[in-house]
C-alpha cells in the first residue's frame, strides 16, 4: 500500500493561518456582541408582538447582560399565562421548538379542574426562536466572510 503525500505551499499555509486567526479573533468579543445584539432583537420582537391591555406586560419585557450570561425576560406575574394560555387551550409549540420540555409547562398551566381557558397569545418564545435563527444567519455570514 502506497503512502499518501500531501504538500502544502507556504503561501497556502499562511492563508490558512490568517483565516484561523480571524476566526479566533471573532470567537471572543464579536461573538459576545452578537449575543447582546440578539438579546436586544428578541426583546424588541417580543415587545412588538405582546398583546396590550394595561401595558404592564409590555413594560415588563427587558434584556441585559451579566458577566457570564445574557438574558431576556418578561417579569409580569401573568406573562406565561398570556404566552401559553391556560386550561385546555395551553399551547407549547414555540417552547418545544426551542427544546423545552412541554410536560412541565402543560402541568403548570393546564391544571386539573381548571375552569378558566385563556387562549394563548404567543409573543415571547416565538421571538426567541426568530432571534436565534437571525443570530445563526449572521454568524454564518461572518464566518464565511472570515474564511474567504
Amino acid at each position: 500500500m502506497q503512502g499518501i503525500n500531501i504538500k502544502i505551499s507556504g503561501s497556502d499555509l499562511a492563508m490558512l493561518n490568517k483565516k484561523l486567526k480571524n476566526l479566533k479573533k471573532f470567537s471572543k468579543q464579536e461573538f459576545k456582541n452578537e449575543i447582546g445584539r440578539t438579546a436586544a432583537d428578541i426583546a424588541s420582537k417580543a415587545v412588538s408582538k405582546v398583546p396590550v391591555d394595561t401595558g404592564n406586560l409590555k413594560e415588563s419585557i427587558s434584556y441585559g447582560a451579566m458577566p457570564d450570561n445574557t438574558y431576556v425576560e418578561a417579569v409580569a406575574v401573568y406573562a406565561p399565562y398570556i404566552e401559553f394560555g391556560t386550561g385546555g387551550l395551553v399551547n407549547t409549540n414555540d417552547a418545544e421548538e426551542l427544546g423545552i420540555n412541554p410536560a412541565m409547562i402543560k402541568a403548570m398551566f393546564s391544571g386539573k379542574g381548571r375552569d378558566v381557558n385563556i387562549k394563548p397569545q404567543p409573543y415571547f418564545f416565538n421571538s426567541v426562536r426568530e432571534g436565534f435563527n437571525d443570530l445563526l444567519k449572521r454568524l454564518k455570514r461572518t464566518i464565511k466572510k472570515d474564511l474567504q
